[in-house]
């Protein structure tokens, strides 16, 4: 199959399931409400499929990754990252979870925690696109922040030494941290075991004779 009949096999398969999540919108939406919702879908799932395929334009994610259209998994790990595309955004939208955005909920309400729900995988897959092209890593959280987490961590914990016990809410945060640090750690490993190759060093130009070239008969 060529990549031109695959991404228009890709785009026909998309259109299907907007086509199919607009009949489901309308239990719950009137029809032109429907309608646009069920294509600002689409163009929120045309996005994320943008970031990824820019990742997977760069021949070190393809040599050091495997997706499969739901996670980047380092090769040789049982890590990965989460970055779902287009098709398996629309896919994961059956009737169970449109039901369970707009079930209790006004429309408004509704159409309000799905877009943000949506908006959770732009913004995941294109902080991890940015993130391999300046660091060269997926995760989701920069070097330099985890690094300002960590110190401010360790700063509090010399100014208190007996803290007191932490609340839900940042046992939630730092839980956060600490897979994104685990996530770091792991691509430093790979970076490690399997380190981007240089670039072929440049031939230096010798100098050339005013008189040309000497040519010797045979």
């Amino acid at each position: 199959m060529t990549e031109f009949k695959a991404k228009l096999e890709a785009i026909e398969s998309r259109r299907k399931e907007v086509a199919r999540i607009r009949e489901g919108l309308d239990q719950f939406l009137p029809p032109i409400e429907a309608q646009n919702l069920a294509a600002t879908i689409g163009r929120i799932v045309w996005r994320v499929d943008g970031e990824i395929d820019r990742l997977l334009k760069d021949p070190l994610i393809t040599a050091f990754y495997e997706y499969d259209g739901l996670f980047f998994t380092p090769r040789g790990t049982t890590q990965f990252h989460r970055a779902f595309d287009g098709i398996h955004i629309l896919r994961c939208l059956d009737s169970d979870r449109l039901n369970s955005f707009f079930r209790g909920r006004s429309p408004a309400s509704g159409i309000r925690c799905l877009i943000q729900d949506l908006d959770t995988h732009v913004w995941e897959v294109a902080v991890r696109r940015m993130n391999w092209e300046e660091e060269g890593h997926l995760g989701v959280l920069g070097k330099e922040v985890v690094a300002a987490v960590i110190e401010d961590v360790e700063e509090r914990r010399k100014q208190n030494p007996t803290p007191q016990p932490l609340t839900s809410q940042e046992q939630a945060f730092f839980r956060s941290y600490e897979k994104a640090l685990w996530e770091l750690w792991q691509e430093d490993l790979a970076a490690r075991m399997n380190p981007r190759p240089s670039a072929p060093p440049q031939e230096t130009p010798q100098p050339v004779s005013e008189q040309g070239p000497s040519v010797s008969g045979s």
